[in-house]
Order: structure tokens, then sequence, then C-alpha cells
């Protein structure tokens, strides 16, 4: 009988273990994916806040915020486009236009518009003027690198560098 007992007794400890194993593997698990996700959500929110601060501070004629990211296969993603007054004299008709390198798997439109031309901006000396790009990838787009080129045009502008491009990563 003393057998018996130690028998049950070294079985109940098994079972006890196992189970006790099953769900500290189970509460990593669950750990693990609260982790990632919080680090998703506030990788996004420091990318945003990044993209406030440069809103404010533009020191280029024309900036991407951003200039390039990562995107899903079927997903949207929005850019803010800004064309910045630095001279001493104030801009006339300014307009963007958006050319996507490969319009079938990536295309960039403007959200005033839904085209590849935005609406005419007069920009006062010292002032700019924030677009929203919408960048639309495709279902069956090719993993990685796609591109879009932004131009602004206008009277009053002497920069001479009146282009960005935006880098797209399409990702699964």
């Amino acid at each position: 009988m003393e057998k018996r007992g130690a028998l049950e007794l070294s079985v109940n400890t098994i079972v006890i273990v196992v189970l006790g194993i099953t769900i500290l593997i189970i509460g990593l698990a669950f750990l693990d994916t609260i982790k990632e996700k919080l680090t998703e959500s506030a990788e996004g929110a420091f990318e945003e806040l990044e993209g406030r601060f440069e809103e404010l501070n533009a020191k280029e004629i024309l900036t991407l915020i951003p200039s390039s990211f990562d995107v899903e296969a079927g997903k949207t993603k929005q850019v803010k486009v800004i064309i910045a007054n630095l001279e001493n004299s104030d801009y006339g008709n300014v307009v963007a236009s958006v050319e996507s390198v490969n319009p079938n798997e990536a295309k960039c439109l403007f959200a005033s518009t839904q085209t590849g031309r935005s609406k005419s901006y007069n920009i006062a000396s010292g002032k700019q003027v924030s677009l929203d790009l919408r960048v639309q990838v495709g279902k069956n787009s090719i993993l990685g690198d796609k591109t879009c080129n932004v131009m602004i045009s206008g009277n009053g502008i002497t920069e001479p560098d009146t282009e960005a491009s935006l880098f797209i990563n399409v990702v699964k």
C-alpha cells in the first residue's frame, strides 16, 4: 500500500508540474503579445509626434513627413507634404504634383483632390501650407521598395530644390 500511495503522489506531482509549466508558457506568450502591441503603438505615437514637430519647424521648401515608411500590401498610409515659403517674397499659384513610379503597386494621390495634382495656393513669406498625401498600396503589390516623387511649382519660387521622393517599403 505504501508503494501505491507513493506512486499516486508522484503522478499527482508530475501532473501539477506539467500544468504549471503549461500555464507559465501561455502566460509568457500572452505577455510577449502585449509587449509587441505596446511597442508598435509607442513607435506610431513617437513618429506622429516627430512629424508634428518637423511640421512646425520646416527648414526646406518641400518636406515630406515621414519621407519613408513601411506599409502592408492592401493598406493606405497618409503622409504630410509641407510647402514652406522661406524667401522674402510671396509665392503665387503654388501647385504640388506627385508621380507614382510603380502606379500599379503604389498610388500616391492628394487627399483634397484625389488626383496627382493639388489645389493652387498662395503662400506669404514665412508661411507654409500642409497637404495630405494618401499612399494606396495594392493587395497584390510585390514586397519591397516603391517610390513616389513630389514636385512643386509656382510664381516666385527661386529655390532650386523643388522635388522630394517618398520611399515606401511594402511588407507582409
